[in-house]
């Protein structure tokens, strides 16, 4: 299993940044996930439609989404979490007009806020009572919207599980399809992955792996990404 506070401390933002360049990234801001720049323009058009002031993003890492807003102008009070120590510092040098913390979603306390974003893996598990928790901390009307790459069956079934459990606590809930549009960019950044020989020698077998991995995925077509939008209406 990867240590990723190990990983953080050894990956190069330049690094990432030239990869994502590499695989067609508009923004050529790197990132340690397959999301294209076409996720964060709809989540952002979101926001902004719903008139959302404060976000929270957990599992925020090196600030991938918060560069991403400071590309954009965007005038947002955010708060990115992750767990990762060295993550967290390296998102604060890079967004430094940002706030970060350390912290973990499943202890983590915060006023209600306007939207709550995780958009790089799964929240696993998935359960009625993780469901009822990010409930709790939105803002009437605010939104969570969750992101996750699924290449097991397994993942599926769980996260429609959490998408009825949410709607139990209250939300209007979208569930979406994106597999089809983040093929194209997910097989090109995982081809970065694959050729690049700058990777650090401790970390290069895990990324190496994880782009074989989505690979062979959307060969097999197991390879699906979903996101949840739920706005909370109680």
């Amino acid at each position: 299993m990867v240590d990723f506070e190990m990983m953080h401390q050894l990956v190069d933002d330049g690094l990432l940044d030239e990869l994502a360049a590499q695989a067609g990234s508009a923004s050529r801001i790197g990132r340690l996930s397959f999301a294209p720049d076409m996720l964060f323009e709809a989540l952002y058009e979101r926001l902004q439609q719903r008139q959302v002031r404060s976000v929270l993003e957990f599992g925020c890492g090196r600030g991938t989404f918060a560069r991403w807003l400071v590309q954009r102008d965007a005038h947002l009070e955010y708060l990115g979490v992750d767990r990762a120590p060295s993550a967290i510092a390296a998102a604060q040098r890079a967004v430094p007009q940002a706030n970060f913390q350390v912290g973990d979603y499943r202890t983590f306390r915060t006023p209600p806020v306007g939207a709550v974003i995780f958009l790089d893996g799964l929240l696993t598990p998935l359960s009625v009572a993780r469901a009822q928790r990010f409930v709790s901390m939105l803002e009437p009307q605010g939104t969570l919207f969750i992101g996750a790459t699924l290449l097991h069956d397994e993942y599926v079934a769980e996260f429609n599980r959490f998408c009825l459990a949410l709607r139990t606590f209250g939300c209007d809930v979208t569930f979406e399809d994106w597999t089809d549009r983040f093929a194209g960019y997910a097989l090109a950044m995982a081809a970065s992955w694959l050729n690049t020989r700058k990777w650090p020698a401790e970390v290069s077998q895990h990324f190496q792996s994880e782009a074989r991995d989505v690979v062979d995925a959307i060969g097999q077509q197991r390879f699906t990404y979903v996101t949840v939008d739920a706005i909370r209406k109680l």
